[in-house]
């Protein structure tokens, strides 16, 4: 049992924290290991001018070419957020 990376229509989880100026990120993928990966945000101007940054659900295609009938599409079944103070 490992991580094999995540099928197309594959369901999968993933948490999003930041703590300490460190973001973490877990991929929860049922019958597979659990996958984190911990990053220092400290220098990444992340709250530059007090404006701290945002997250985003969706799916956001990373090319500007490709032929017209390409598209990127992701279904949500749950988001929950939580923010402290």
């Amino acid at each position: 049992m490992g991580y094999s990376g995540t099928a197309l229509n594959e369901k999968f989880s993933y948490t999003i924290t930041v703590e300490d100026e460190v973001q973490c990120v877990t991929i929860i993928s049922e019958g597979k290991l659990n996958i984190t990966k911990h990053s220092d945000i400290k220098d990444s101007d992340y709250r530059a001018g007090n404006q701290y940054m945002y997250f985003k659900a969706g799916v956001y295609n990373q090319h500007n070419e490709g032929a017209d009938r390409d598209y990127v599409q992701a279904t949500f079944s749950n988001i929950h957020n939580k923010h402290k103070g």
